[in-house]
């Protein structure tokens, strides 16, 4: 085989993907910061969003889910803080799995990138501007346990 096209075929197709991603983006809060947002109707800018799988990390009480069509995509960025100190990189037991940091690294150095990469490879993605939220982006019953329906 021609070695050029050897190398053509190790090439991945797309950005390896860590997390499931649904459409929508999660931010956890605190229960008290919930009702901050709530009343002044926005996440304020920069704020940080993932899967949900990373938002649940989050032990505030509280999470936002917003369809990701409802991000101004100009405004999505890489999460920075995950890509330097990632949290999520244990194995079943919960210790430090050097092999899945490895993947990860390798998977962020091939790809481009992009807030699309950093959620599909870190699970998280910054935002920097203010997200306009309501009681209806409010996931479970977190809310109503506090007074608001």
């Amino acid at each position: 085989m021609n070695p050029l096209l050897r190398k053509i075929a190790k090439q991945p197709a797309t950005t390896t993907s860590f997390f499931e991603t649904d459409g929508y983006l999660y931010h956890g809060t605190t229960t008290t910061d919930l009702q901050s947002i709530l009343k002044d109707g926005k996440v304020d800018g920069i704020s940080f969003w993932g899967v949900k799988d990373m938002a649940d990390m989050y032990e505030g009480g509280a999470m936002f889910r917003v369809p990701v069509s409802r991000f101004n995509q100009a405004f999505l960025l890489p999460d920075e803080n995950m890509i330097n100190d990632p949290y999520f990189i244990e194995d079943e037991n919960g210790d430090y799995d050097p092999k899945k940091m490895k993947a990860v690294n390798r998977a962020w150095k091939a790809s481009k990138k992009t807030w699309e990469d950093s959620l599909q490879i870190w699970g998280a993605v910054m935002y920097d501007e203010d997200l306009p939220v309501t009681q209806a982006d409010v996931v479970g019953d977190s809310c109503k346990t506090r007074g608001h329906k």
